[in-house]
């Protein structure tokens, strides 16, 4: 009986003591780069889907750039920029601006995600939505700067060609954003957003080079 309760007493210390490791390494997590200043581009990349009471809008590629400066960094700074873009229901094609606006990740984990930050550089801008109607763009959404509360993004290390990259997964709930426009004229905080990119790095020789996080 004392054989058995010591054994699991040793399990049962050995799954706290992964899991406790586990978290500390997501907690202190960073990103990491062989070279300084590294250019990070988004290389590939799935149909990024915004989900709004106005209907869910669709882009089919995303790309842009971000830059890691020094060799490990807390936080990264992306600005995308997005084509194929339209809203399924209505078939409009809708073009998207960021502004002063980007995409701000940030290294450590809260709970199973990182959150999800939208800043802008200018007071008072917001990521715009226009869609085409007989040829003309006209205002439909905007997204101010915020910091989700629901969902977020994970990191997962992989490797193209033998270089390390991450992939960027997004998995947002809880989106404010205003109907502007053709759109409506409204203000909700109900939209999802799901998309994921893949980076890769390049050196200031215009090397590739390899970027993980951990």
């Amino acid at each position: 009986m004392n054989r058995k309760l010591k054994t699991l007493g040793l399990t049962l210390f050995a799954v706290v003591a992964v899991s406790a490791t586990s978290a500390s390494a997501a907690w202190g997590a960073t990103f990491h780069t062989d070279g300084s200043p590294t250019t990070l581009t988004a290389a590939g990349n799935n149909t990024q889907v915004l989900q709004t009471t106005i209907d869910e809008l669709t882009c089919t590629t995303v790309g842009g750039s971000g830059t890691i400066t020094g060799t490990t960094t807390s936080e990264v700074t992306f600005k995308p920029t997005y084509s194929g873009c339209k809203g399924v229901g209505k078939g409009l094609n809708l073009h998207i601006e960021m502004k002063s606006c980007a995409y701000l990740f940030t290294a450590n984990l809260v709970g199973s995600h990182a959150p999800f930050h939208i800043e802008c550089g200018v007071p008072g801008d917001a990521i715009v939505m226009q869609a085409t109607i007989g040829g003309v763009k006209v205002p439909c959404l905007d997204i101010p700067a915020q910091t989700t509360t629901g969902g977020g993004v994970t990191y997962d290390n992989g490797t193209i060609g033998g270089v390390k990259d991450i992939t960027f997964t997004t998995t947002v709930t809880g989106i404010t954003y205003l109907e502007t426009g053709v759109c409506g004229s409204g203000s909700a905080n109900n939209g999802t957003f799901v998309g994921e990119v893949t980076f890769t790095g390049e050196n200031s020789l215009g090397e590739d080079t390899d970027i993980w996080w951990e």
